[in-house]
């Protein structure tokens, strides 16, 4: 039989794969905006949850280069761009 090993059972840390220190370019910006504002609408997450500092830290911790967009640009200008496409 073969037995895990201490190691093996612990879960991975998400922030791990991520490089806190690298800045993103504006087109990455906006990738990961239109990302977050598919979460946002399909998990019926309300908009000015993404002003929480905890949701921020959590943006801050998995890339410092990223800079999650306010409620009103979220359910703004964004939103507004994804419709037109």
């Amino acid at each position: 039989m073969k037995t895990n090993s201490l190691e093996s059972l612990l879960q991975s840390n998400i922030s791990g794969n991520f490089n806190p220190e690298m800045s993103i370019t504006e087109d990455r910006q906006q990738q990961i905006d239109k990302s977050v504002l598919k979460a946002w609408i399909c998990a019926g997450i309300p908009f000015e949850t993404i002003d929480n500092p905890f949701v921020i830290d959590m943006f801050k911790i998995l890339n410092n280069g990223y800079n999650p967009p306010s409620q009103n640009t979220l359910s703004g200008c964004i939103l507004l761009k994804s419709n037109n496409k």
